[in-house]
């Protein structure tokens, strides 16, 4: 309902043509998607996030060539920067709150990520094949190994990609708790 009523008001058109009025170049388009995102991410939640700005940001995505799930992986990504980025992240006042440590020296521990996550998304940001072709021929492998027709049978077995994915996921996580 949300992006049916922005998209009647012409919000996401009004947006894509105030930021391309400032600049074409694709490279600083997505920079300024990032830092939007990065910026949404420190102070709101993902969900109510992706509810608000997808719809907003996903012309500005189409208008510079940017693939679906380029733009997907690279929202996700970003938002998750946001969450842990000193001083506002979210995350930071949780673990606080879970250790009983100062918001101040929790940040600092959390900068080196933030800067090796904010690599990731640049890689992400300009490197398109890493979340277009890598990811899913990684999935492949996971499940059907080096055979031919490999896509045929992805599509005909998704669910034995996912169940497999998780099982594998569950037993990582019992080896961890496990006493």
């Amino acid at each position: 309902p949300l992006a049916q009523v922005l998209a009647i008001l012409g919000v996401p058109q009004g947006f894509v043509a105030s930021v391309t009025s400032l600049t074409n170049d694709p490279t600083l388009l997505i920079l300024l998607m990032i830092v939007i995102l990065v910026i949404a991410g420190c102070v709101m939640e993902a969900t109510p996030n992706i509810v608000i700005l997808a719809p907003i940001l996903k012309p500005l995505a189409d208008n510079i060539g940017m693939n679906e799930i380029q733009f997907c992986i690279l929202m996700i990504t970003s938002l998750g920067v946001g969450f842990i980025t000193p001083p506002l992240g979210l995350n930071l006042f949780v673990v606080s709150g879970l250790t009983g440590e100062s918001i101040l020296k929790i940040a600092a521990r959390a900068i080196p990520f933030v800067f090796f996550m904010m690599i990731v998304v640049l890689f992400l940001a300009f490197i398109p094949q890493l979340s277009t072709i890598l990811l899913p021929e990684i999935y492949q492998k996971f499940i059907y190994g080096d055979e031919k027709n490999k896509w045929e049978k992805f599509a005909l077995h998704k669910e034995k990609l996912y169940s497999a994915f998780f099982r594998r996921a569950f037993q990582a996580i019992k080896e961890i708790f496990r006493p």
